[in-house]
């Protein structure tokens, strides 16, 4: 599973870099086909391992690569507003995601953690939206 990890960090990598002068929420069909892809990776890893928790653990780390990938993206391109400097946010991963095993058609339970300053006014500041339509 340890090599599966890093072929998907590799193919994240290659795969989803955001085209100059795009919107994530414009890209959605290439996110879209890595994760059918990598879906078809998990299924020949099944198929060749019959190990089911380990495929389980292999398909939360695509969602982490993914993930990653978008949140570093939102950061590169979210505009700052009256921030000097990037807010803290972390993305925390819940149930069985969180625990590092995700089960095919498995619900993908996500938290945002972030600063106060990024909520206190009724409509989120522009750099969390950023994120979140990423």
């Amino acid at each position: 599973v340890a090599k599966f990890v890093e072929e998907v960090k590799t193919r994240a990598k290659e795969q989803l870099v955001l085209p100059e002068g795009k919107a994530p929420a414009g890209e959605l069909a290439r996110y879209k086909r890595f994760l059918k892809d990598e879906a078809t990776r998990l299924k020949k890893l099944h198929r060749s391992s019959g190990l089911g928790r380990e495929v389980c653990m292999a398909r939360a780390a695509v969602i982490d690569a993914m993930l990653q990938h978008l949140l570093r993206t939102a950061i590169e391109i979210a505009p700052l507003g009256k921030f000097k400097k990037v807010p803290s946010l972390a993305i925390i991963a819940l149930g069985g995601y969180g625990r590092g095993e995700l089960n095919p058609h498995s619900d993908i339970d996500i938290q945002f953690l972030c600063e106060d300053r990024l909520l206190n006014s009724a409509k989120p500041h522009e750099f969390l939206q950023s994120v979140t339509d990423a």
